[in-house]
């Protein structure tokens, strides 16, 4: 189908100084086959995902690849950054838990927003993170928000 990505995202790790790889998307979602020839090849630090919704195409990681996908992280020894920008909303039946949900190992960081179901003009989002990282996050806040 798609290895079609969130630009905002990309734009935001790039200036971080991350080599960004791509993996592609079909009707099941992430292709989780694609993420683990690419930890075979190289040191992956972190991977970005919608699973959701995958955007921009809106397909669903299927819960096979989900459990797949946390298995590798595991293995190879990477973060799963999970964006969940629109779980409020369900369009044909009941929503596949999210990653984090099954997060046992501590390798998943969970974001999400407040935005869509609020107020667009609203800005607030939020992380579920490992202690740690929410304190590392908390001293960069700091910086950022005067």
């Amino acid at each position: 189908m798609s290895e079609r990505c969130y630009c905002a995202a990309d734009h935001a790790f790039a200036q971080r100084g991350a080599q960004l790889r791509r993996v592609g998307v079909d009707a099941h979602g992430l292709r989780v086959d694609e993420v683990e020839a690419l930890c075979q090849q190289q040191p992956i630090r972190l991977l970005y995902l919608t699973p959701h919704h995958h955007y921009p195409t809106t397909v669903t990681l299927s819960a096979e690849r989900r459990v797949r996908l946390l298995q590798l992280a595991e293995r190879y020894d990477f973060i799963i950054m999970e964006d969940d920008y629109d779980f409020d909303f369900h369009y044909d039946g009941s929503p596949i838990l999210p990653l984090a949900s099954a997060n046992r190992a501590g390798r998943v960081l969970y974001l999400g927003s407040l935005s869509k179901v609020l107020a667009p003009g609203f800005r607030v989002g939020y992380i579920v993170a490992p202690a740690d990282i929410i304190a590392e996050l908390a001293h960069l806040r700091v910086l950022i928000d005067h």
